[in-house]
């Protein structure tokens, strides 16, 4: 039993990562989501040998950079890139934008959402105005082109295409 018990103890912190990794969008909103798993399961095996073989009055020092070394290096990997500008590139109007916003993220965020279960716009994001979509410019950024995650799930089908025009209005000066 004590065996088992000293193996089960490696896959903890991996297992606790992956509890929480729904709250992490460059995890799940990754298409390298299982690259970035091995990594931090990695990561987290390597700390807890460090910390069995402690125990043991066997300290392994090494191990500490070369947790810290995976982790550092698959949170890099993990970071949400934007595609870079392309030069002489026309930038849409924001006529364009505020057609897509309409269409994919009015559903929530606006004074009254009409998606179900919602009474109000999430974390308070209203986008129902060239004002607001101007002020939400960074927030949109990061959170539709960058790393995908929104419209949430997906839900309103938004495709590259027009993530691609959002982008491209963004780097305008949007």
């Amino acid at each position: 039993g004590s065996l088992r018990s000293l193996h089960n103890n490696y896959i903890t912190l991996p297992v606790l990562f992956v509890m929480v990794s729904g709250h992490f969008p460059s995890t799940y909103g990754n298409p390298y989501g299982w690259l970035i798993l091995l990594g931090i399961a990695a990561a987290g095996v390597a700390v807890r040998h460090a910390l069995n073989v402690a125990e043991q009055d066997r300290p392994m020092p090494w191990l500490w950079p070369v947790a810290a070394v995976i982790f550092v290096a698959t949170a890099l990997f993990a970071r949400p890139r934007s595609a870079p500008a392309v030069e002489g590139e026309v930038a849409p109007s924001f006529t364009e934008v505020q057609l897509i916003v309409s269409q994919r993220c009015l559903g929530c965020h606006s004074e009254q959402p009409i998606l179900a279960g919602l009474s109000s716009p999430p974390k308070g994001l209203l986008l129902d105005s060239p004002e607001h979509i101007r002020a939400a410019s960074d927030k949109i950024r990061a959170n539709v082109v960058d790393s995908k995650i929104m419209p949430l799930g997906n839900l309103t089908a938004m495709t590259d295409e027009e993530r691609d025009v959002i982008r491209r209005w963004l780097d305008a000066g949007g």
